[in-house]
């Protein structure tokens, strides 16, 4: 004799609906508080880049030297600035100058990157590229100092949470990144000290590609 199965009730579809709308509510709620998440990861992970960079650039700036018989201290472009870094080592009283240059590259969605270039003694190049900083836009220029001989270096740009297409930039986190750094006309490594202790350039600043900003 053949059993009929039976079907489920109308009380058991509508308890069995209910109990996978309440499932699918918290897995919906993980998922936006994971999305929310990673989205603040990202955001701070921007920021933090963004403020490693400005601390960079100010350690640099302040260390800039200059040899002795050089008018221009820094070679600019919009997209890129190149300039010697002093260091001292221990015992030796000589100081020593280092290119040191700050360049921008493409990420792959068409924003940028912040590179830094050094070169070290006998010529070999340290190379650091700040890949978690996207940048929609960065501008350098220098301005005179208003009250007094010398100039400023100005970095201006935008930096963004994620690498998105311009189309896209509204969807994603942006604040501002700004910069500004004294240059000194002339720096005191080119007058007194530099005679008296002594001075050792490792290398020549680089030229600088007037459109792209790269050295060469």
């Amino acid at each position: 004799m053949k059993r009929r199965l039976r079907g489920f009730t109308l009380t058991e579809l509508i308890v069995v609906v209910g109990l996978s709308i309440v499932i699918l509510g918290v897995v919906i709620r993980m998922f936006l508080a994971g999305t929310r998440g990673n989205q603040s990861a990202r955001r701070n992970g921007a920021l933090h880049g963004a403020l490693l960079i400005q601390e960079n650039l100010a350690r640099d700036i302040r260390r800039m030297g200059v040899p002795p018989g050089v008018e221009e201290p820094m070679r600019l472009t919009p997209r890129s600035i190149a300039f010697y870094q002093t260091e001292f080592e221990d015992g030796d009283p000589t100081i020593h100058l280092y290119p040191v240059v700050y360049y921008l590259q493409p990420s792959p969605e068409g924003n940028l990157h912040m590179v830094r270039e050094t070169t070290r003694a006998g010529g070999e190049k340290f190379v650091s590229r700040f890949t978690d900083v996207v940048l929609s836009k960065m501008l350098f220029r220098s301005v005179p100092n208003p009250q007094g001989p010398g100039r400023f270096l100005v970095g201006s740009g935008v930096v963004i949470s994620d690498d998105v297409h311009a189309e896209d930039s509204t969807r994603v986190a942006s604040f501002p990144l700004v910069f500004l750094g004294e240059i000194r006309y002339p720096n005191y490594l080119g007058g007194r000290l530099a005679a008296s202790a002594g001075m050792l350039v490792h290398g020549l600043l680089p030229d600088l590609d007037p459109d792209t900003g790269e050295p060469y």
